[in-house]
Parts: structure tokens; C-alpha cells; sequence
């Protein structure tokens, strides 16, 4: 089944060249679905909306979103409203620059991402967009509208001919660093750690990590169905003797 496109519209390069295009999520994730049972009596528990004016219970259709601009002053606004907000990134992703990868940080990126390709039409304009890109090694930015915000985006060429689209905050959602206290370090410390280091570094296979928090809850919902009883993975203490603990590392 084809991936439900989450946003179609236009990528636009300098106000002359319009690619139609669509959007679709690039993941997919395999929590656990859990719900809320009454402890008394074992029954799922709802989630009614109330309305705390008249205590009656409310459909969506009886909901619309608002704003209280001054205290006891409150603006609404329905799905169509929003829907008309006079904002270009509602319909458009407008590339303003292009980058080096390396000038962005990994904080400046939010959780989601997702693929674009091409609609019908904007084929060839679109693949010379991504091979223009690709040899010039470098990211569009621009911003999209999206889950009733607007984002800064980026935009990164794959290796199969489309467009991996990452949100981004913008610079003033990212708070700065805590001041961490400098400690002095022995350089046969020094030394040491770069030789751990080394002896760890290998490619990265995305495919080796595996989610062991799933499967860890599948082993304590089987001991709760069997009446048995889990024992909580205990934290490490804190390492004191960092150099023995850096030479035995390295005879492993």
C-alpha cells in the first residue's frame, strides 16, 4: 500500500522554478500501544471531553481552537480559518540558501522526517534539482507549514533521486549549553582514552542496533501472564579508578 502523502504543494527555487511535489513520514515506529485500565474493576478508562462551562460531554465537532488574548477574552478560530492563514510555507517550501552539511548541528533538528518526490509534472525540474544539488554537495534550506506550525526545513539529496526533509527549530527554540566544570586530565589518561577509542571505532550499521526496550517489555508481560516476577536492571556505580579501568578496556 503507497505511503499517504501528509502534504502536497511546491518546492519553489528563487520564485521561477515551481516543482509540484508530495510529502511522505521516512519512519514508522514499533512502540508498544499501551492503555489506561481502572485498577478496581480492570475497565478501560475514556478519553470524554468535557466542557468545564456546562460539564456536557463534546464531540469534535463541537470543538473549535482558540486563543485568550486578554484574561476573560477569548479568539477562536475553526479548521477553515487556520486553514487561510495568508503564509506562503502552507503551500510552499521556498529554498532560500543552500549549505554545507557540516554547517548545520545535529540540535538544530527536530525528531521527524520525511521523503519528497516528485508529482506529475515536476519530474525532470525535480531531478535536476537533486543531481544539481548532489554535485555541488550541498542542503536546501527553506521552511514548510506543518502540524499547525511553521518550521525551518532542510533538505538532503538520496542516493535513490529524491528529497530526505528534516524540521528544524529555529535559533531562538534551542537554549544554550549548561557550563560543564573543567576537570584536569592526567595526558596518561589522555593517552589511555584515545587508545579506547580507537579500539572501538568502527563503521556505523544502523541494522546491528535493536530495541531492547521492546523486547525487554515483552519479557515482563510474560512473567506478569505467568505470575512471575521481573528483577529491575540495576544501574552501574560511578567509575572512580578511571585509569585501571581504561587499561582493562584495552585488554578485552
Amino acid at each position: 500500500m503507497a505511503d499517504r502523502a501528509i502534504f502536497k504543494g511546491t518546492i519553489s527555487l528563487g520564485g521561477l522554478i515551481s516543482i509540484p511535489m508530495k510529502i511522505v513520514k521516512a519512519t514508522s515506529d514499533h512502540d508498544v500501544a499501551f492503555h489506561e485500565y481502572h485498577v478496581a474493576d480492570g475497565a478501560r478508562v475514556g478519553r470524554q471531553k468535557v466542557c468545564k462551562g456546562c460539564s456536557n460531554d463534546l464531540t469534535d465537532a463541537d470543538i473549535v481552537k482558540g486563543l485568550e488574548v486578554t484574561k476573560g477574552k477569548v479568539v477562536t478560530f475553526t479548521a477553515q480559518e487556520l486553514a487561510t492563514l495568508p503564509l506562503k510555507s502552507s503551500k510552499t517550501i521556498e529554498i532560500e540558501r543552500f549549505v554545507l552539511a557540516e554547517e548545520l548541528s545535529p540540535l538544530m533538528f527536530e525528531e521527524a522526517a520525511y521523503y519528497i518526490t516528485p508529482e506529475p509534472g515536476g519530474e525532470k525540474a525535480f531531478a535536476l534539482v537533486v543531481k544539481g544539488m548532489q554535485k555541488a554537495q550541498k542542503v536546501a534550506i527553506g521552511k514548510i507549514a506543518l502540524r499547525q506550525r511553521e518550521h525551518v526545513c532542510s533538505l538532503l539529496p538520496t542516493v535513490r533521486g529524491g528529497l530526505l526533509m528534516s524540521l528544524m527549530y529555529f535559533s531562538d527554540e534551542i537554549r544554550e549549553m549548561p557550563q560543564v566544570q573543567g576537570m584536569l586530565v592526567a595526558e596518561d589518561e589522555l593517552e589511555l582514552i584515545g587508545q579506547v577509542i580507537k579500539r572501538y571505532s568502527k563503521p556505523f550499521e544502523h541494522a546491528q542496533f535493536k530495541d531492547d526496550y521492546n523486547e525487554a517489555l515483552k519479557v515482563l508481560i510474560a512473567a506478569k501472564m505467568s505470575g512471575q516476577t521481573v528483577v529491575a536492571a540495576s544501574a552501574p556505580a560511578p567509575t572512580m579508578d578511571l585509569k585501571s579501568a581504561l587499561q582493562s578496556l584495552l585488554q578485552q
